[in-house]
């Protein structure tokens, strides 16, 4: 509501902050946010527990590097993400027109249920690996079970490996890279904190 976004329009499309137009209630709001953090960060430090100050020095440390690689950004051939786009477009399509030809046209390989029904089904393939609620598992991990046992007679297994490789790659890095460049950089998010881990 405060940025005349409705709740369903922000669920379905959650906006980039640095996109939204800059008026006062943008900057009282900015402005509210940094005090409310700055408070948060005093009373953590004069309420550190113990044993946390190494992990406390070594994230401050590096805290002028990751703000200077997210303003720097990171330079993107745009003509080399567009290549790869199309190559991976006409493999995954050429993959799909495969996958249907053998396995039938009104088989979804994109549906779990129906890979089921196909291969443990139509195919009587012994199924290697299940699920939490045991049913027969269509996982990558399952598949590629299954390949080891069955690759030569049914190559559709291989095939739906692949084209699983490939929906990642354009799903995960060439869409959202491509979506997010500006001025052929990309200006990543580094979010040291929001992982267990660290990563």
């Amino acid at each position: 509501e405060l940025f005349g976004i409705t709740k369903a329009e922000l669920k379905r499309n959650p906006p980039n902050f640095a996109s939204l137009p800059v008026d006062k209630r943008l900057l009282s709001y900015a402005c509210a946010d940094s005090i409310a953090t700055f408070r948060l960060y005093q009373y953590y430090l004069e309420n550190e527990q113990p044993g946390t100050e190494p992990i406390t020095k070594l994230d401050h440390a590096v805290i002028p590097a990751i703000q200077a690689m997210e303003s720097t950004g990171i330079k993107i051939d745009e003509d080399e993400i567009k290549r790869l786009g199309v190559k991976i477009d006409d493999e995954r399509e050429k993959l799909g027109q495969a996958l249907k030809g053998i396995m039938g046209a009104e088989v979804n390989i994109g549906s779990p249920k129906q890979l089921r029904e196909y291969f443990f089904g139509k195919k009587e393939l012994i199924p290697i690996v299940k699920t939490p609620k045991d049913e027969a598992s269509t996982s990558t991990t399952a598949l590629r079970a299954l390949q080891r046992r069955h690759g030569k007679k049914y190559p559709e297994l291989g095939w739906l490996i692949d084209y699983r490789k490939l929906d990642t790659l354009r799903k995960s890095y060439i869409k959202p890279i491509s979506a997010g460049l500006k001025d052929g950089r990309l200006y990543p998010a580094f979010k040291s904190a929001s992982l267990i881990t660290g990563r």
